[in-house]
């Protein structure tokens, strides 16, 4: 009986670690059936939920960034090291073929909270950059589309009218890739809700079977709250940016149009593209003939890891970027085999830009955008079969990540409206788990004016 156990238990072990704990999802560009009524193209966002085959990805190993006048004028040095941070946990990701089958060297959750900034109401920056960087790079929010509406239809019996709702998933596991509707350990369930404002939309609106698991929880989501900030990225970010550039996920896919022939520049500032041991490479080079020749379209396997490299401007309030050239080598699969390209890519203007300014209010309740988000959609579809799908494609700058310009500011009601009764929104902030004082933006603002605004209410 005592052996009968052990086995009981062992197979329960067993079936336990095979049951999917997580899941990503796709951005990529709208689909046509994508639209407000049902719950998407809304508010700050730049994309939809893609299918398992139509993932957007960067096709160059390096993505050059800035931070223009308006971001040093309002954040300062200070803003800028914190961005840095952000680009730090990304350019410690190692070749996403390189890591373990179920990514259990990361967590489930990388969030913390700084107590103090939290009673201040501050965000933080480094977070929130990190959010927007994890999206530029091909990721959507998996909780929120772990279910999502395909179609909405009524019809009329008698004097009634019924209406049913098609719901499907676009969330996926990083092992298995099946459909999963669990997200770093915490599962979710769905209800459809109509009308949801503003617009009167429908949604199918995800909320935790467990009320006490830790929900919301991937840097994808975008939903780290005032006083909170990452440490890194959760085990569903990394799947599904492992997804998107490992070297066997495969498309059809255009050289970015900066892109030439580098063959004989030499060797000094070069990236070479990490791939698999089991890879078939062929040794001569497209360009081994000298010619300015080079296959631009083609398929190609993802580039397996990104480096992203600061580039700055001729001054420190300039807009004149310093050109910046880099060499790496590109691959084209024909007849099985990868052949290796040698190019060259000269940006002049930056990936990613970096802003501040006033993004505007919502709707409604007029609280500000605090951050807003823009990338270059392109789709390949055509290039990859002759099914209409959304995907796959590329993405490309000039992508630009925008904060807003107009915290920290007052909301008043239609009941109260001076401003003791106003409340405060939050403000920009950069803080971590160590003893230090939170610092708040801009950098003109200190930490005792907002804790006096806090204690006068």
């Amino acid at each position: 009986m005592k052996r009968l156990s052990s086995i009981l238990i062992a197979v329960m072990l067993v079936a336990s670690s095979a049951t999917p704990t997580r899941a990503f999802s796709l951005l990529g560009i709208w689909d046509t059936w994508q639209t407000s009524a049902l719950g998407y193209q809304l508010g700050e966002d730049i994309g939809g939920p893609m299918g398992l085959t139509e993932g957007y990805r960067w096709n160059v190993p390096v993505i050059t960034y800035a931070f223009d006048r308006s971001f040093l004028l309002y954040f300062g040095q200070r803003g800028v090291e914190e961005v840095e941070k952000a680009m730090a946990i990304l350019n410690a990701l190692p070749p996403a073929s390189s890591l373990s089958s179920n990514l259990s060297e990361f967590p489930l959750d990388t969030r913390r909270v700084n107590y103090q900034a939290q009673a201040l109401f501050m965000w933080d920056l480094k977070s929130a950059a990190l959010e927007s960087l994890v999206e530029i790079l091909g990721l959507a929010e998996p909780e929120r589309w772990a279910f999502c509406l395909r179609a909405r239809d009524t019809y009329t019996v008698g004097n009634t009218t019924i209406t049913n709702y098609l719901v499907i998933q676009r969330n996926f596991d990083p092992v298995t890739w099946m459909p999963s509707k669990v997200v770093n350990g915490a599962t979710y369930t769905y209800e459809v809700q109509e009308p949801l404002t503003p617009g009167n939309y429908a949604d199918a609106i995800e909320f935790a079977t467990d009320p006490l698991a830790l929900s919301y929880t991937a840097v994808a989501s975008k939903m780290a709250t005032v006083g909170q900030y990452y440490t890194g990225l959760t085990r569903d970010d990394v799947g599904g940016l492992r997804y998107l550039y490992r070297y066997h996920n495969f498309a059809v896919e255009n050289l970015s149009l900066d892109v030439t022939n580098s063959f004989g520049a030499g060797s000094g500032g070069g990236y070479m593209i990490w791939w698999p041991t089991n890879a078939t490479l062929q040794t001569n080079f497209w360009g081994a003939s000298g010619t300015n020749l080079i296959q631009t379209t083609g398929l190609r396997p993802g580039i397996e890891k990104i480096t992203f490299q600061r580039v700055d401007y001729d001054s420190l309030l300039g807009q004149q970027l310093v050109p910046y050239t880099y060499y790496y080598t590109d691959l084209v699969i024909t007849n099985y085999v990868a052949y290796p390209q040698q190019v060259a890519r000269t940006v002049t203007t930056p990936d990613i830009l970096f802003t501040a300014e006033d993004l505007g209010v919502a709707a409604q309740i007029p609280s500000p955008i605090d951050i807003a988000r823009t990338v270059t959609f392109t789709s390949n579809d055509a290039l990859n079969g002759s099914t209409t799908q959304a995907g796959p494609g590329t993405l490309s700058g000039p992508a630009t990540i925008s904060f807003t310009t107009l915290l920290p500011a007052f909301l008043n009601d239609d009941t109260y409206f001076d401003e003791a009764n106003a409340s405060r929104t939050a403000v920009w902030g950069a803080f971590d788990g160590t003893t230090n004082a939170p610092v708040v933006f801009p950098s003109i603002l200190s930490i005792q004016y907002i804790e006096q605004q806090v204690q006068s209410r």
